[in-house]
């Protein structure tokens, strides 16, 4: 296990859980025992509840061969890092084959099919820009507002998610979390309109 990737899972996860819009209900407790460095008994089969987050990791393990709760694999998705680079477009395939064995909604599959990504880069900004936060699960309306709250953005040196302060970043992951956000932005699915 481990416990580095399970802790930075956490910390990202907590807060649409404690709003109750991904995991279960049951999962809060788990997830901030691990994020705050107590047991992580348990936070891998909560964070494999999340609707989404779970067939990410596993597309990216799939891709690089590394494990889906590996460090480097949790933080593609959330912060992004250089195993984006090894990601193909024909690989786009493989997060719809993970959609479904999660159980998202045949229409959004569907739908997402006939109008593949002009580029596949599978982090947290691609779901909430692209395939659109809350589609998935119905939690939250897809509009600017939610959109602007689930992306992960930088405020003074720190990563923010759902208006919560997560954690200090490096400026290497600061670096990364701009560029790769920015290419999702600019190559692939603007802000929606207000």
């Amino acid at each position: 296990m481990d416990v580095a990737a399970l802790r930075l899972a956490c910390q990202f996860a907590l807060p649409p859980n404690a709003l109750g819009y991904c995991g279960s209900k049951t999962g809060t407790q788990k997830l901030k025992n691990c994020r705050d460095g107590k047991s992580c008994v348990g936070a891998e089969e909560e964070l494999k509840k999340f609707i989404v987050l779970w067939p990410y990791l596993k597309t990216l393990s799939e891709i690089t061969k590394l494990d889906p709760f590996s460090y480097e694999v949790v933080e593609a998705y959330c912060l992004g890092n250089d195993l984006l680079k090894k990601v193909k477009n024909a690989d786009y395939e493989i997060l719809l084959k993970n959609f479904k064995s999660q159980g998202i909604p045949d229409f959004l599959i569907d739908e997402l099919k006939e109008n593949p990504p002009k580029i596949f880069i599978p982090t947290h900004a691609f779901q909430v820009l692209f395939v659109g936060v809350g589609r998935a699960s119905g939690a939250v309306p897809f509009n600017r507002k939610t959109v602007e709250s689930c992306l992960i953005t930088v405020q003074g040196g720190a990563a923010y998610h759902w208006g919560k302060k997560i954690r200090v970043l490096t400026k290497r992951e600061q670096a990364n979390l701009e560029f790769w956000t920015k290419e999702v932005l600019t190559k692939i699915a603007p802000l929606p309109e207000a």
